[in-house]
């Protein structure tokens, strides 16, 4: 940390920032960074990105950022090769209002689970994404994704921490701490969607049983029958058993046929309802109106792997209301470092995006006294 005289001398402030920035990026563990606002955090961290050997991804939560992040990199004497990280909403025309497609019902299956790139090949869907195949979105994505080994910087948001490949062998570096990225509540006020655990949950059931698949349906009809019947070990085992010889991801949900979320308003199908379901199956109390999954002192995170889930992501359950809360961290095993850049971290939320028994090492360029 600068010494307490020195914090009124921005150019002191702002060197010594640098300095603790290029120390975090060889760092062997994860370092988050609390610097005030001037002392040039992002400014050295993007500079920094433009000449190490080591490729990195910079992720922030606001588009004005991605934009100054551009202006830098592109002005820099190392004439660094940076790519934006495409995303629907930006670059597919047909999620822009009044376009030729539906962007109300796409934006509705998005929230429901549907990869951008999977909206484009959804059976019969050409009214929804007139774009096709030839969509820019696509285009600039495959463009990315084929070439990613030889891009410097990846510009993206925090949510493209989710994506493995944005991640591997790079120095990953997230300006500010955002919650939406990696928090989510089920049923959510503001959605406009069905999210909430007590229909999702039963239409998942409901599908399973009409779809004659090997699983215990008859006795998980319901959403209460779950909650009762899953104290029968040799149940909820044979129950288990299908997630993790079928998986409970997003991405394992978009490919189970007998699920088919649509935009109707009356359509309780959502493709987290088996990642719900099988939290609710490994749920243990934590408090006392409290649940979660994995618990702890639970041997669950051997299932959470099988079921091709992140050892990481907690679930929280309410038992009076039966909302459920969602902790998605990334899965930063294969990343080669971690730096998080914030003004006033709370470091206890940092370290939730780290696996169980890991923290960042934080790093203070000056006092928080000293902040002016």
């Amino acid at each position: 940390m600068l010494d307490g005289d020195r914090p009124g001398d921005l150019s002191a402030v702002r060197s010594y920032t640098k300095d603790i920035l290029e120390d975090a990026f060889y760092a062997e563990d994860p370092v988050l960074i609390e610097a005030p606002p001037s002392s040039g955090k992002t400014t050295s961290a993007l500079e920094l990105a433009a000449s190490v050997d080591t490729p990195v991804t910079y992720l922030c939560g606001r588009i004005d950022l991605y934009e100054e992040a551009k202006q830098e990199l592109a002005k820099n004497q190392h004439n660094v090769d940076f790519v934006e990280i495409p995303s629907p909403h930006r670059d597919c025309p047909s999620f822009e209002a009044g376009s030729p497609g539906n962007e109300k019902r796409l934006k509705q299956l998005y929230s429901k689970g549907y990869s951008g790139r999977k909206l484009h090949f959804l059976p019969k869907n050409d009214a929804l994404t007139p774009c096709g195949e030839d969509c820019e979105y696509l285009q600039k994505l495959d463009k990315v994704e084929n070439r990613i080994d030889e891009i410097d910087v990846l510009i993206g948001h925090h949510s493209h921490s989710h994506r493995e490949h944005y991640l591997k062998d790079r120095i990953v570096i997230l300006d500010e701490f955002n919650a939406d990225a990696f928090i989510s509540s089920y049923p959510n006020p503001n959605a406009d969607i069905i999210d909430d655990p007590e229909e999702i949950v039963p239409a998942f059931l409901d599908a399973l049983a009409d779809d004659n698949i090997a699983f215990p349906s008859p006795r998980f009809r319901d959403f209460t029958d779950l909650l009762v019947n899953r104290k029968e070990e040799k149940l909820s085992d044979f129950a288990i058993d299908w997630f993790t010889n079928n998986g409970a991801s997003r991405s394992d949900a978009e490919d189970m046929e007998f699920l088919s979320p649509s935009s109707f308003q009356h359509n309780r199908d959502h493709l987290l309802a088996p990642f719900l379901t099988l939290s609710l199956l490994c749920m243990e109390r934590v408090g006392p109106e409290i649940e979660m999954a994995p618990h702890p002192d639970t041997d669950v995170l051997d299932i959470w792997k099988a079921a091709n889930l992140n050892p990481s992501t907690r679930v929280v359950r309410n038992r009076n209301t039966s909302k459920m809360t969602v902790l998605r961290p990334p899965d930063f095993s294969k990343a080669e470092q971690i730096v998080g850049l914030d003004g006033t971290p709370t470091l206890d939320l940092w370290n939730l995006l780290l696996p169980p028994e890991s923290e960042f090492d934080l790093q203070r360029v000056v006092a928080r006294s000293d902040f002016t």
